[in-house]
């Protein structure tokens, strides 16, 4: 089983939800909150790869992954002997453009590159005659 290791960023991150969770909805909320969180990494020790890689998801060059956990996503890195939980972003906030620090979404021109540069619009495609509500 591999020992958890919380980076600085995290660790801050967490004081803020705390105090955020016991101002706006109570100790009790509060609890529930971190009670899920926590469970969901304490997976991690033995589902070492339970996450989605962001390597994977977004095509970066990335070793991290990710969960998500009661409305907030962690992200993580898999060491030979330990879990490295790097940061935690709220739901609503742009989580892999702040994690990665940038855009995580390719551009036109390298999606064109994919193809051998080669984009052409498509004409219209063959359907079926309409039927029911598709006659006006």
């Amino acid at each position: 089983m591999k020992k958890l290791i919380y980076s600085p960023d995290y660790k801050e991150k967490l004081i803020k939800l705390r105090k955020n969770l016991d101002m706006d909805f109570g100790r009790e909320t509060r609890l529930k909150v971190f009670a899920t969180i926590n469970h969901h990494i304490q997976l991690l020790k033995t589902q070492n790869y339970l996450g989605i890689s962001v390597r994977e998801m977004y095509g970066v060059d990335c070793d991290a992954y990710y969960i998500y956990s009661a409305h907030n996503y962690i992200f993580y890195e898999v060491t030979d002997d330990s879990i490295l939980i790097l940061d935690i972003y709220h739901e609503r906030e742009d989580h892999i453009i702040k994690f990665l620090g940038r855009n995580a979404h390719r551009t036109l021109q390298e999606r064109a590159e994919e193809f051998g540069g080669n984009l052409n619009i498509t004409g219209e495609l063959e359907w079926d005659k309409p039927a029911g509500n598709e006659i006006w």
